[in-house]
């Protein structure tokens, strides 16, 4: 791979480096209030030998002037029963004037930040500041991001209850999260959502 090519290319570690969920959420406060890109849509979905679906979507953007960016994600729901990533995705940046592209991105990690600071971006704006505990309903891949994205907004949270319907996954989450955060499980869901200052959700 030439020097330009790998320049091309950003990959999820550069992401989780140089982009922290404070100075994102604030850019997409920013973009909010813009107006708004031309978007495009496309759904391809598959129905498999067994219950589920396979999807393959694309969605693209134009920023006129600007940029111009393809978002291209796969959600397989039996890539759980591997352990593999129920969603996986590529980001292509183009340049929005002369139609260059630009670089290439992980979709991944840049989906798991970008959703879970438009979701904590929510909270800094209807949650009460003073939130003393969030309740984490899910346990898959953005569960770590909402978690740490919430908080960057609402500082104050001292104890973090996960809820997840495969204990196993919940465990996991949990101990790769602490000792960082005061992080535990719950098993009723009901009861930790009704004394939750607030919810977040991540599942399928």
């Amino acid at each position: 791979m030439s020097r330009d090519e790998s320049q091309f290319y950003i990959s999820g570690e550069e992401i989780r480096d140089h982009v922290g969920y404070a100075e994102l959420i604030e850019a997409l406060d920013q973009m909010h209030r813009e107006d708004a890109a031309n978007l495009g849509d496309l759904l391809l979905s598959e129905q498999t030998e067994g219950e589920t679906t396979n999807h393959f979507m694309v969605r693209a953007g134009w920023q006129h002037g600007r940029a111009l960016g393809v978002k291209m994600a796969s959600v397989f729901p039996g890539n759980r029963a591997g352990d593999l990533p129920a969603i996986q995705a590529s980001y292509v940046l183009f340049d929005g004037t002369t139609g260059s592209p630009l670089a290439s991105i992980d979709g991944n990690e840049l989906t798991w930040r970008k959703t879970a600071a438009d979701s904590a971006l929510g909270s800094l704006r209807l949650a009460k500041a003073n939130c003393k505990t969030l309740l984490m309903v899910g346990a898959g891949a953005m569960a770590p991001h909402l978690i740490r994205a919430h908080i960057s907004v609402r500082p104050k949270i001292k104890r973090i209850e996960v809820w997840n319907r495969s204990a196993d996954r919940r465990d996991r989450l949990i101990a790769s999260l602490q000792p960082e955060f005061n992080i535990v499980a719950t098993d009723d869901l009901p009861y930790a959502a009704s004394n939750a200052d607030l919810i977040s959700c991540a599942t399928m």
